[in-house]
């Protein structure tokens, strides 16, 4: 079984092109997961004014038809990662919470920057909640969710809906980047050493907005002067430049009367989801599918009760 050790000091984008921190962040994603359940794929595309977007349907055996469902946009700074990358989460995800999954290949920088991966998400978030029955899904119990970049993406989403006819039922974000100025405490506190760093950041962000406005409220939804009342699951991991970013999301959503389950994993570094050949890294993903498929079968979104934000 893998450590937490053998990825702490294993950054080097930096050093490299993007095609080839593609193929790094791959081979990373490969060498930290276990080998995923079986679930049933079919690849499918999705239009949008930018051309056909690739995506992938997972239906774990037995699921009920509709059944709930999950739009997942991968992390990797938006630059790095894919559907193929994320494939194996994605099926954990499918099977553990007991949902269809809908992978999305939306456009990377720095060949296409800000705001291409912001359009094709919420192209894609409104193409499936209005055509939830070729994808067997039921629209009312939908969630969109991602990790790091796409849980930035997963936040956005949540907000540009606001006003639809047709809106997530739940936004799932994990150790998601929504405050892009990287002035946080968890950014001076663990800037090296952790996996993501504050100099891989920067990479990222070089690439994906040049020199964009970080604030700007589709590039960093904390600064957005609209939050979202869709209710959310936000995970964070102890040792994360991103941590405490999503921490003040979590507690700005909850002022604003939102409903909120935030939860951080203190043994954890960010990328956890993927690193499923580490025992602790697991749990917390498992944990992260029970908590979705609870929140999916529960009774429609206006009667949900209310809960406290807990974390452990």
């Amino acid at each position: 079984m893998l450590r937490l050790d053998d990825f702490t000091h294993r950054s080097v984008l930096t050093t490299l092109d993007p095609e080839s921190a593609r193929v790094r962040f791959a081979a990373d994603v490969l060498a930290g997961g276990l080998p995923p359940p079986a679930v049933d794929h079919e690849d499918r595309e999705i239009p949008s004014p930018a051309g056909p977007l690739g995506a992938r349907l997972y239906v774990p055996p037995g699921v009920a038809s509709p059944s709930p469902g999950i739009l997942y946009l991968h992390g990797g700074g938006w630059v790095t990662g894919g559907v193929a990358t994320h494939d194996s989460l994605c099926r954990r995800l499918a099977h553990e919470a007991r949902c269809r999954v809908v992978s999305v290949e939306y456009r990377l920088a720095p060949e296409h920057p800000f705001p291409a991966a912001v359009e094709d998400a919420v192209t894609a978030a409104r193409y499936v909640l209005s055509h939830a029955e070729n994808f067997g899904m039921d629209p009312g119990r939908i969630a969109v969710a991602g990790d790091s970049a796409g849980g930035n993406l997963s936040a956005v989403i949540a907000i540009e809906t606001r006003q639809d006819a047709l809106r997530p039922r739940l936004q799932v974000l994990i150790y998601p980047a929504l405050d892009l100025t990287c002035a946080t405490e968890s950014y001076r506190t663990f800037a090296t050493g952790y996996y993501l760093t504050r100099p891989t950041v920067d990479w990222y962000l070089g690439h994906y907005l040049g020199g964009g406005d970080v604030r700007a409220p589709r590039v960093s939804p904390r600064f957005s002067a609209h939050v979202s009342d869709v209710p959310a699951l936000i995970y964070t991991a102890g040792f994360d430049v991103l941590r405490d970013e999503a921490r003040s999301y979590a507690d700005r959503l909850k002022a604003a009367g939102t409903r909120v389950t935030y939860r951080e994993f203190p043994n954890l570094i960010h990328g956890f989801v993927c690193m499923t050949a580490i025992r602790s890294a697991l749990a917390a993903t498992d944990a992260i599918a029970a908590d979705i498929r609870r929140e999916l079968e529960a009774s429609p979104r206006h009667e949900l009760p209310a809960r406290e934000a807990a974390s452990s």
